[in-house]
Parts: C-alpha cells; sequence; structure tokens
C-alpha cells in the first residue's frame, strides 16, 4: 500500500518530455567588456566548495612589442663608404654635364680649378690646373654641345644600376671649333667624380 502510495505521489512526465533537472551553479554569471559591445558568457556549473586550481593557458602569439623588428631591406640605410650608389643613364647624363661644365669653367679661368677637388680625381684635378695655368684667358668661352654616357647595367634612361662606371663622350664647342672630350667617372658616396680625362692641350 505505501509502495502504490509513493508511486501515485510521484507524477509521471508527459510522453516526450524527459525530466529537467535544475542545476544551480555556485558562481554567478560573469561580463567580458570589449571596448565596443559588452557580451555575457556563462560558465559551467561546478561543484561547491575549494575549487581546484585554473591552468591559465599561454597567449597564442608574443606580444607586439616582443616582436622582432622586420628588415627594411636597403631602404633608408645610407650607402657603404666608397660603394657604387644606384644611378639611372639620365642622372648620370646630368652630372656628367656638370662636371665638364666646372672643368671648362677653370679651363677659361672664370672658376678656380681648386673648387672642383669634390670632383675630380687627383690625376685629372692636376691635369686641368695645368690647362688653367698655362692658357690665357681665352675671348670665348667654351660652351658644352652634346654628352653621352654608358651605365654597364642600365636597360633604359631611367632604369638604375648598381655601377661605379661610367664611361663619357662628349663635344665642347669654343667659338666655331668643335673639340671632342673623353671621361670616366665613377658614382660612389652619393657623388659622380671624374678619375680619368682626356681633352686637348
Amino acid at each position: 500500500m505505501s509502495a502504490h502510495m509513493a508511486d501515485a505521489a510521484t507524477p509521471s512526465a508527459p510522453e516526450g518530455i524527459g525530466v529537467v533537472e535544475r542545476a544551480v551553479p555556485c558562481e554567478p554569471e560573469w561580463e567580458v567588456d570589449t571596448g565596443s559591445e559588452l557580451f555575457r558568457a556563462h560558465r559551467e556549473p561546478a561543484p561547491c566548495g575549494p575549487s581546484a586550481p585554473t591552468a591559465v593557458a599561454p597567449p597564442s602569439s608574443p606580444p607586439a612589442d616582443a616582436l622582432p623588428c622586420a628588415s627594411s631591406g636597403s631602404a633608408g640605410r645610407a650607402p657603404a663608404p666608397g660603394a657604387p650608389v644606384p644611378i639611372s643613364h639620365a642622372e648620370a647624363e646630368r652630372a656628367a654635364r656638370g662636371v665638364l661644365v666646372a672643368v671648362l669653367e677653370a679651363i677659361d679661368g672664370r672658376r678656380s680649378p681648386a673648387t672642383l677637388s669634390a670632383l675630380l680625381a687627383t690625376g685629372p684635378l692636376l691635369q686641368v690646373t695645368r690647362l688653367a695655368k698655362s692658357r690665357r684667358r681665352p675671348a670665348n668661352a667654351a660652351q658644352v654641345r652634346t654628352v653621352h654616357v654608358t651605365v654597364p647595367g642600365s636597360q633604359s634612361h631611367t632604369q638604375k644600376a648598381h655601377t661605379s662606371g661610367i664611361e663619357v663622350c662628349a663635344t665642347y664647342a669654343r667659338g666655331r671649333r668643335l673639340f671632342a672630350v673623353a671621361a670616366h667617372m665613377e658614382a660612389r658616396d652619393g657623388r659622380v667624380r671624374c678619375t680619368a680625362l682626356r681633352m686637348p692641350t
């Protein structure tokens, strides 16, 4: 009889619906603020009593300030002393013309040969100094007419090539006479310098 009453006191669940037990978690829900919006998360129910220490997983990646700096390659780096610098055909032609104009000005007595020390190596500088001293100041100033350069490795007028050697062929006029000049120049330390010069004496 008592067993029958116990069965009657416990209501049976409707067909297709299981008995749901309510689990009361020992820890309340917690919130995580991401800065843009608030996300709410729930922890699984944990047994009451002292909780076991929770292992903290290491970060998936090191902090940003611990990452090695990316190599920037050659950008922003100064060339080593005496190292060839990249130069295009157009830049070499413009630099060669400037050197030849300065040389002719020194020979004609319109500037001091000592001011060419940055543009000429020792040999060409002595040659220009000797020509300037041995000639009287001409009535007609020399003028550069044409300048042709050869830059090894440069395939176009604007393509830069890492080379130090520049071959120069040029002409200059004095009055109605035309003269030829040949020179070898080098692009180093960010400038073009003449290292060999052949011109009328």
